[in-house]
């Protein structure tokens, strides 16, 4: 059934936006006729032609929301239902509307999941049709929802362990620009016929050149920001970038510690959710994010096909830690590897939230020191000058 937006005029003769569905354009404003609103207009809103999309915190969101209303043993189209009735008015409407729509004419929530490939990852959905295969999808809901919690807690703690040293760098930046473009200019005069240490004048020399060139520093400095954020954003540059920051003592530690955590986590889920093997390694080695580890998973693909050992063929690559592979050694033994990943998964989250605190304390105060090392040889360079009584004579 198609969906239709239209405005209208509220108590207060503020505009408000709503959505309904009916079966044509007709329906939708004999429908709006007997309602006791004054109506604006009234479109049709093509799903497909905006492509709405979840942002990842929406799709938390969703996700959590769908695990509560399951375990409060509401169907999936009364939960589906409530969650559209919590969000009428607002830009995600149109989504859950026809989730709602397309769940009560028969079509597969997994299906419908599928449409929505730009809001809901391949995992995602994998992990909802086995879940309606085996009729489990309240327990799939709730692994679901501490998959993307654990997911989103991590992405805060790397945005975080970044913010602090990136405000300092921006503050000092906007120091440096007030001294350089400002400061320095109007105490020049000061300087004249004077006899200046070769650092002043290094720093005096340097604010002229600035000051002459600004127009053109402003668009080389713009330029190069934006060039920056477009090569961080290019697939190719991302993959050269970490080749490189791999090898950092530090970053190394970090990002290997994440890749494994990302999964081990996701083949723990989803052969806990009875999804086979080699299909969990295809899925999972997409949430790595670094070639070269993925180039290994596919090497273990090819070798379970043969039909060799999980952990054997994790251990022959020199890229799997030896902890993660005897771990694994012993689950196959017992046969909880499910079990084991999650336990392999929370070692490393642990091993993770250390380093990060141990960087971020340790960021704070070497970004304090060298900034405050540029700032301080640029203010002494200006003001001792004026503190020489013999310069006035």
């Amino acid at each position: 059934m198609p969906i239709y937006s239209y405005k209208y005029l509220d108590d207060e003769k503020k505009t408000r936006s709503a959505m309904l569905q009916a079966e044509s354009l007709d329906a939708a404003k004999l429908i709006l006729r007997r309602k006791t609103i004054k109506i604006i207009s009234v479109v049709e809103d093509s799903f497909q032609q905006k492509k709405c999309c979840l942002s990842p915190q929406d799709v938390l969101f969703f996700t959590r929301d769908i695990n509560e209303l399951l375990k409060a043993k509401l169907t999936l189209y009364e939960a589906l239902s409530s969650i559209e009735e919590k969000h009428r008015g607002e830009k995600q409407h149109s989504i859950f509307l026809k989730m709602c729509d397309d769940l009560k004419i028969g079509v597969a929530f997994s299906t419908i999941l599928k449409q929505l490939s730009s809001s809901f990852s391949k995992i995602y959905v994998q992990m909802v049709e086995v879940a309606e295969e085996s009729g489990s999808l309240e327990s799939i809901f709730e692994q679901l929802t501490l998959m993307l919690e654990k997911q989103d807690r991590m992405k805060k703690q790397l945005r975080s362990a970044a913010v602090y040293p990136a405000f300092l760098a921006a503050f000092s930046s906007l120091m440096l620009f007030g001294l350089f473009f400002y400061l320095i200019p109007s105490m020049k005069e000061l300087f004249e016929g004077r006899r200046l240490h070769p650092i002043t004048e290094i720093i005096i020399a340097t604010s002229d050149f600035l000051v002459a060139h600004q127009g053109v520093f402003f668009l080389t400095f713009l330029f190069s920001i934006a060039l920056v954020i477009g090569l961080f954003r290019a697939k190719k540059t991302k993959v050269i970038l970490m080749s490189y920051l791999i090898r950092l003592p530090f970053v190394k530690t970090i990002f290997i510690d994440a890749l494994l955590v990302r999964f081990t986590r996701t083949m723990a889920i989803l052969l806990s959710s009875g999804v086979e093997i080699i299909g969990a390694l295809c899925l999972a080695k997409k949430t790595i994010g670094h070639k070269t580890y993925e180039d290994a998973i596919s090497e273990v693909e090819k070798g379970l096909i043969k039909g060799s050992g999980f952990a054997f063929l994790l251990g022959r690559s020199p890229l799997i830690p030896s902890l993660m592979v005897k771990m694994l050694h012993t689950a196959e033994k017992t046969g909880t590897v499910p079990e084991m990943l999650g336990n392999i998964a929370g070692i490393y989250e642990n091993r993770l939230d250390k380093t990060m605190s141990q960087i971020s304390h340790l960021m704070q105060p070497i970004f304090l020191t060298f900034m405050g090392i540029v700032v301080g040889v640029i203010l002494l360079a200006i003001l001792l000058p004026l503190t020489d009584v013999t310069t006035f004579l």
